[in-house]
This record gives C-alpha cells, sequence and structure tokens, in this order.
C-alpha cells in the first residue's frame, strides 16, 4: 500500500524501500504489553544528513548513490486500527 502510494506521489521514483517501525501508545498498559512507545510530544526527524547517509548504507549495503542517484527518507504517520478512525485523533501535529 505504502509503496505505491509513495511511487504514485513522487515522480522519478524508481524504488521504495520500507524500513523500521515504531508504534506508540499514550496508554501505559498497552505500551507494556505490546512494546511500545509513547507519543512524541514534538514534531521532529530522526536523522541528520549524515545519519540518514549512515542508515541508507546500512540498509541497502553494497549498493550506492553513483551517478547522482538521490534518495529521501519519508516518515508515514498513520493509527493501526482504521475502523472507526480514519485518522489519528489524539496528540494532533499542530
Amino acid at each position: 500500500e505504502l509503496q505505491r502510494l509513495l511511487l504514485e506521489q513522487r515522480p522519478g521514483a524508481r524504488r521504495v524501500v520500507i524500513f523500521d517501525h515504531t508504534r506508540r501508545s499514550s496508554c501505559a498498559d498497552t505500551r507494556t504489553s505490546r512494546q511500545s512507545r509513547e507519543p512524541s510530544s514534538v514534531i521532529h526527524n530522526d536523522y541528520t544528513e549524515k545519519s540518514a547517509q549512515t542508515r541508507l548504507k546500512d540498509l541497502l549495503r553494497d549498493e550506492t548513490l553513483n551517478g547522482g542517484r538521490r534518495f529521501a527518507i519519508v516518515n508515514v504517520w498513520r493509527p493501526i486500527i482504521r475502523a472507526p478512525a480514519k485518522h489519528v485523533e489524539s496528540w494532533p501535529m499542530t
């Protein structure tokens, strides 16, 4: 689902590599039982320019970015349970 969406929305994109996920919950019992983290209260970026390049090398191993190829790291936030909520209803990003 996400691969198709990103390829459709990013003209010129040729490949999508999905990696890492973090489950978050505001409920302490859920965090304990599902090994989740608490919600972030601030908008943030998980990578610096240098750490993003390091992570890319870790993920793609021997593949390189030779020939002017570029990459982007895209964070996707979505609820795990789709019904009845169709969007994240708590911890709004403002």
